[in-house]
């Protein structure tokens, strides 16, 4: 059940409105809360997840949800919450952007960081889902001048 008061107390780190009009709002290590119709539902790793920091919030034109969280990478089609597994990558592939491109930076000390010895850059490709321990920002191709995320 929704509570009519945002309950978190370590602060709100992004905030998305999405194509429906619900609000999201991703906290510092408490999960993400959605506002629909004036009741916030939070989401947390109890009920699916990757992790309870919620760095930056993205829809995709499906309207699917995406959370760049702590550790990982979440997505919400609204019913459930799927956590995507680390992908195995080949920095040797090279890099190819076209605008329905979704990608995601990670930290240099996890993930799949360790295959290429430093930072890297991953892409999200829907055949292959992927998640990268401390994601640290995100990049979409079409609104490349507005949806950066990270810190």
């Amino acid at each position: 059940m929704g509570t009519t008061r945002l309950k978190y107390t370590k602060g709100v780190r992004s905030i998305l409105e999405d194509s429906k009009g619900n609000i999201w709002f991703g906290s510092h290590n408490e999960g993400v809360c959605m506002l629909q119709n004036g009741r916030l539902h939070y989401f947390t790793t109890q009920n699916g997840l990757s992790d309870n920091q919620v760095r930056s919030i993205y829809e995709d034109k499906n309207g699917i949800i995406w959370f760049e969280c702590g550790i990982g990478l979440s997505r919400y089609d609204g019913e459930k919450m799927t956590v995507y597994n680390e992908k195995k990558y080949d920095s040797k592939n090279g890099w190819k952007l076209t605008d329905s491109d979704l990608w995601f930076k990670g930290d240099e000390t996890a993930g799949y960081n360790k295959l290429e010895g430093g930072p890297g850059v991953y892409q999200y490709d829907g055949k292959n889902p992927c998640s990268c321990v401390a994601i640290r920002w995100a990049y979409h191709e079409k609104f490349h001048s507005k949806r950066w995320s990270g810190w």
